[in-house]
């Protein structure tokens, strides 16, 4: 035999060793991809794979990089590594829209970066993945829990034709999903020598003497802000919730006689209105109320200013108490106590893309925050670190969390991607929510406003494309007319009787009454799935 002849049987005989290994389930040293893959279990490759990830944050969180202590954990924990664009929260959603126009699409987008009319658009022009496929497989066992067992879940996230292409922050919990309670300053109450108000009256008889009596004994009886409850916004949904007007699919929408019926131009809305632009013009509420920023609002929360208030100060709520909602501007009976909502926080919170080249790694990576262990460190962290279990299984944040002067929640946005935790995927449950309320009253407040809660709150389902774009823009329209006219009523600039027909009016052009049909049709797809 030449030489020749022997190095190719030499090869031949190699080839044939290996592939005789191989048909006994011997693996080569060089993994294949589908030999890295680990379909089950924390850990999801053998060989570390990067994904790149565009993520919406908030301006207080800090930066999405090694130096943030849950992003080093997840990357451990799983073996996948996201190296992260951010952008700001207000722009991330405009820089999204140009990846999408220029084709140069991330792996997978996090937290607000698209709105559910931005997934609709999106999954129809075929840019991003199908995550049910996934779950149908047993690679999302956590999500498909709570999908299989909660019907919001079911009718928001999926589409007509049964998919699925975004995944929401998910609290199904009430401690999460009552947003916000009302609080007095029981301080002041003492010092001007009053009660807790039970009726309409009462409270005005409170204001003004928060307004008038130097309430919080500084010497200056003009640096009071007798009640705030937020931003305007915040401000007219509580109103709104006191005059019996409820907040279905995030719009004012009530259910009467079995019927969805817009509340836009209802008598209701006109007295919520009437009740602000008098708080307004007895100076009751802050004269800044439309332009104060939140770093206003809670420096003269912390600065002992509020008799009434949504929020609690982070570092010293002592002096407040429970405010139940009992001096509806229609009643005790009309109150509706519309901040209660889905359990959906958040719906469009994450999104594989085409572009991913491992869809089924990327979707294993976020269902592990559906599950127990990966929601505790999203929300708590590292144990040892900055939480700690106590002795009846509790979680509590350590105390160098505790004690950070910005309070819980911007001390965590060193440490982890959360807050602004509406925008967070996972699932999160009271076991790691109660903790960031520790030593508040609002545990203690949900069983007050528990019989003044909405029984209609819903998530908006998946409506048909070409639905949700009419939707979209008559809700764009028919809101920015509405928060004009608020403006003007509040402040005195139209006079809540003279004018309000010339308001019902121009809702009706700007097709109001359309717009209630579109959020008809969403009613009876959850009346069908409550069935």
């Amino acid at each position: 035999m030449c030489k020749r002849s022997r190095i190719i049987m030499a090869v031949l005989l190699v080839l044939l060793v290996a592939g005789m290994a191989s048909a006994q389930g011997v693996r080569s040293t060089a993994p294949t991809e589908a030999d890295n893959f680990i379909p089950s279990g924390t850990k999801i490759v053998e060989n570390k794979i990067t994904l790149r990830g565009y993520g919406s944050k908030f301006a207080g969180n800090a930066e999405w990089d090694d130096n943030m202590l849950v992003w080093r954990e997840l990357e451990k924990r799983t073996n996948v590594r996201i190296e992260w664009e951010t952008v700001v929260n207000t722009e991330a959603r405009t820089k999204a829209q140009t990846l999408f126009a220029a084709d140069d699409l991330p792996d997978l987008f996090l937290k607000n970066a698209l709105n559910m009319s931005d997934v609709v658009k999106f999954s129809a022009s075929g840019h991003l993945v199908d995550l049910k496929q996934y779950m149908d497989a047993g690679l999302m066992p956590n999500f498909k829990e709570a999908y299989d067992n909660d019907v919001n879940l079911r009718i928001a996230l999926t589409t007509a034709d049964g998919k699925i292409y975004t995944l929401p922050a998910y609290y199904p919990d009430d401690i999460d999903t009552t947003r916000r309670f009302m609080y007095v300053n029981e301080t002041w109450l003492n010092r001007v020598g009053k009660r807790k108000p039970t009726t309409l009256t009462e409270l005005y008889d409170v204001l003004k003497a928060f307004r008038d009596l130097d309430a919080n004994g500084n010497g200056d009886p003009n640096d009071e802000y007798p009640i705030a409850f937020g931003n305007v916004n915040e401000t007219e949904k509580t109103a709104r919730a006191l005059a019996g007007i409820d907040d279905i699919f995030g719009q004012p929408f009530n259910v009467i006689n079995g019927q969805l019926t817009q509340m836009y131009t209802s008598d209701n809305m006109k007295e919520a209105w009437r009740f602000l632009a008098k708080l307004y013009a007895e100076k009751y509420l802050e004269p800044d109320l439309f332009t104060k920023t939140t770093t206003e609002f809670f420096a003269r929360l912390a600065n002992d200013q509020y008799g009434v208030t949504l929020l609690l100060p982070p570092a010293d709520s002592s002096q407040f108490g429970i405010l139940e909602p009992s001096f509806g501007i229609l009643g005790k009976e009309n109150v509706i106590w519309n901040w209660k909502v889905s359990p959906l926080l958040g719906v469009a919170t994450f999104a594989i893309t085409t572009k991913n080249p491992y869809p089924r790694e990327t979707a294993r990576w976020i269902d592990y925050l559906y599950g127990d262990d990966g929601s505790t460190l999203v929300r708590m962290g590292v144990e040892g670190d900055t939480y700690v279990t106590n002795a009846d299984g509790s979680l509590s944040y350590s105390e160098k969390i505790k004690s950070d002067p910005q309070g819980v929640e911007f001390a965590m946005a060193k440490y982890s991607f959360w807050l602004q935790p509406n925008a967070t995927p996972g699932r999160y449950t009271a076991k790691q929510t109660l903790p960031l309320f520790e030593g508040t009253l609002t545990p203690s407040a949900i069983p007050v406003f528990a019989p003044y809660n909405t029984k209609h709150a819903y998530s908006l389902p998946s409506l048909p494309a070409d639905i949700e774009r009419e939707r979209t823009t008559l809700l764009g329209e028919i809101n920015k007319y509405y928060s004009e006219s608020r403006a003007a009523f509040m402040t005195g600039k139209l006079d809540i009787d003279k004018d309000w027909n010339i308001y019902v009016t121009t809702l009706k052009q700007l097709k109001v009454d359309r717009l209630q049909e579109i959020y008809r049709q969403a009613y009876a797809i959850v009346q069908d799935a409550l069935k």
